[in-house]
């Protein structure tokens, strides 16, 4: 069973679409960690959210390399045990720094669920 850490990238089966890049961003509780997946800027559809874009030349993540957006609305709790499940490895890791911007632009999107905005906000000891 993987250790997930705070940052930690995997790769994620995203039915229907194939495999997604999956940020963990929170712990949810022992072995869990709320996820969000993040696309190509090119990729989006008019509906989706492009409030928190993320650029190559500002963060050295080695899994991305175009302009890239992140999917609040597709936030998903995953645990260690279900991403062994799915066969999922690990990909990389965001530095803290950035892992912190992505939860701040959860806090501020309008698609991320109420229950995760709650989730990040308890991490972060906001409530």
């Amino acid at each position: 069973m993987p250790r997930i850490s705070l940052g930690d990238i995997y790769l994620i089966p995203t039915p229907p679409n194939g495999l997604h890049y999956h940020v963990a961003i929170a712990q949810s509780d022992n072995d869990s960690y709320l996820f969000v997946n993040y696309s190509t800027v090119q990729d989006s559809t008019p509906d989706e959210d492009l409030d928190y874009t993320l650029s190559p030349s500002r963060t050295p993540v080695k899994y991305l390399n175009r302009e890239s957006f992140f999917v609040f609305g597709s936030a998903k709790e995953f645990s260690g045990n279900q991403l062994d499940l799915l066969n999922c490895k690990r990909a990389g890791v965001f530095p803290p720094s950035t892992v912190e911007q992505i939860q701040y632009a959860g806090l501020a999107s309008k698609s991320l669920k109420s229950k995760y905005k709650r989730l990040i906000k308890s991490y972060l000891g906001l409530l």
